[in-house]
């Protein structure tokens, strides 16, 4: 399997588009979609995407777990399949630590005004702002307790 430098935005992308047809195909495996994908050059490969759809191969159940705690109302399977793969994708990335949280919600909510309908994006939103209230926070760093020095308009 080759794979590509690319931008975690793009590759972030990709993993989408692809659980997105995974949830279609649900006889056949993430690898098996990977290789088709790739074998008919449909989509570029990057480390990172792999290693997404890895953890959320792994995680599906708990991951889904998270998502349908947070449903008002509505069950899984009421969701659109481009809402559920950017959910997945979005909560796999906030609980493994796979990217910070707010880049994770910012770049679901992005994936969701690209390939949603006109609501999904602040569905998406509010979705992952409850699960990310749940996700336990990074210790602060050293660098994060420091004080910011001071500009020259504020001495």
């Amino acid at each position: 399997m080759t794979t590509l430098p690319m931008s975690r935005t793009q590759s972030r992308e990709t993993a989408f588009i692809l659980a997105f047809e995974k949830s279609f195909l649900t006889e056949e495996t993430i690898d098996e979609i990977v290789q088709k994908a790739e074998e008919c050059g449909e989509l570029q490969m990057s480390t990172y995407a792999l290693t997404v759809l890895s953890e959320l191969n792994n995680h599906q159940e708990q991951i889904d777990e998270k998502i349908s705690s947070h449903l008002k109302a509505w069950k899984m399977d009421r969701l659109s399949h481009v809402c559920l793969a950017i959910l997945r994708i979005a909560v796999c990335e906030m609980t493994f630590a796979l990217t910070p949280v707010g880049v994770a919600i910012n770049e679901a909510v992005e994936l969701a005004k690209k390939y949603g309908n006109d609501e999904d994006f602040s569905f998406v939103n509010g979705i992952l702002g409850a699960i990310s209230k749940e996700l336990p926070q990074p210790a602060a760093t050293e660098a994060d307790e420091q004080p910011e020095p001071a500009t020259a308009g504020e001495q």
